[in-house]
């Protein structure tokens, strides 16, 4: 139980950590677009090696998309069946005297 714990903390500690680490890297990119900015000189299209492997990070779990199975147009009559309830006897008011405690 503790063994299991610990590992469940870690794994949320280390993605917290990969978390920081791929928006210190995106920060890192935007002062490089600004310096490049100010310089006018070549711009590189080419993606560094870290934008790869914390794209990796960012998209470790694919989403799962909800998806409904195609509808057959088949339609199935169903019997309802009436109930009815009454009560034998219908009485308007039931009228009761206060208790007696005497």
């Amino acid at each position: 139980m503790l063994r299991r714990m610990f590992l469940i903390f870690t794994l949320a500690f280390l993605f917290g950590l990969g978390q920081q680490g791929a928006a210190m890297h995106a920060i890192s990119h935007y002062a490089d677009t600004q310096e490049q900015q100010q310089d006018k000189k070549t711009h590189s299209t080419a993606a560094c090696e870290q934008c790869v492997v914390y794209a990796k990070l960012a998209s470790a779990v694919p989403s799962a998309t909800f998806v409904l199975p195609p509808s057959t147009g088949e339609y199935f009559a169903v019997a309802a069946q009436t109930v009815t309830v009454c009560p034998l006897y219908l009485l308007a008011y039931s009228a009761r005297a206060p208790p007696v405690f005497s």
